[in-house]
């Protein structure tokens, strides 16, 4: 099948279903963080204040990615939206102040990642929240305590099941007892699902080059993604 026709197919099995909380108390920068996300697959909430981040998180248990900004006025950050709702680990925060106590407070909060609100680093701030919220996704937006090894994912391309059994140090049937405890049938498919959703993030994200690959799937071997498209799409 051409990488097209699997593009379209995936494109129509998750449109719309991955969904991403934006918070800062700024209307400019969600108008411009909005359309970056806003795309086939991702649906975009924003909130400008602490009692409407709230309330809107209450609205839905269906979220895969909070981007908070770290001051959110009256005295509120975004810090104080993970403390009000806690429990959900796929979050990261936007800080203006470049502030190694805000980035380490942020971090023991459970944040993902912290990033600069630096217009000349929008595309590392997009890359890394297509990241998350694929991670989200294929948990289910839910806590685990097996995160970081779901999280490997994340920090680099693993063409293999047994590449990723390595990296978390536990077998491959290990592996796939964890995979099946979040109701994802099997090691590969867990795989394929993240990097094809992740790539089909990326793509559709604003200003993004269709015909090029994401940052953290550079390197990768010919035709890895519409392998793990194929998997994905075959269930």
């Amino acid at each position: 099948m051409a990488t097209q026709d699997l593009t379209a197919e995936m494109l129509a099995k998750f449109r719309q279903s991955v969904h991403l909380l934006l918070v800062d108390d700024d209307y400019h920068i969600l108008s411009s963080l909005k359309p970056l996300f806003s795309g086939e697959l991702c649906s975009v909430t924003t909130a400008s204040s602490l009692s409407e981040a709230l309330s809107t998180i209450k609205s839905s248990d269906q979220w895969h990615c909070w981007v908070l900004d770290v001051d959110l006025g009256e005295g509120h950050s975004g810090l104080d939206v993970v403390r009000r709702a806690p429990g959900f680990p796929y979050f990261v925060i936007l800080s203006g102040l470049k502030s190694m106590a805000t980035a380490s407070q942020a971090v023991k909060l459970g944040a993902m990642d912290v990033y600069d609100k630096d217009p000349n680093s929008l595309d590392v701030l997009v890359d890394g929240v297509c990241r998350i919220a694929a991670l989200g996704h294929i948990l289910g937006g839910k806590a685990t305590k097996y995160l970081p090894v779901f999280r490997i994912l994340t920090e680099q391309t693993l063409e293999r099941p047994e590449k990723w059994a390595a990296r978390a140090c536990v077998s491959l049937r290990q592996l796939q007892r964890i995979c099946e405890l979040h109701e994802l049938p099997s090691v590969r498919h867990s795989l394929s699902h993240y990097y094809a959703l992740y790539s089909l993030l990326w793509k559709t994200t604003e200003g993004a080059n269709a015909n090029s690959l994401p940052p953290l799937l550079k390197g990768t071997e010919e035709g890895f993604i519409q392998e793990c498209m194929k998997v994905v799409l075959k269930g």
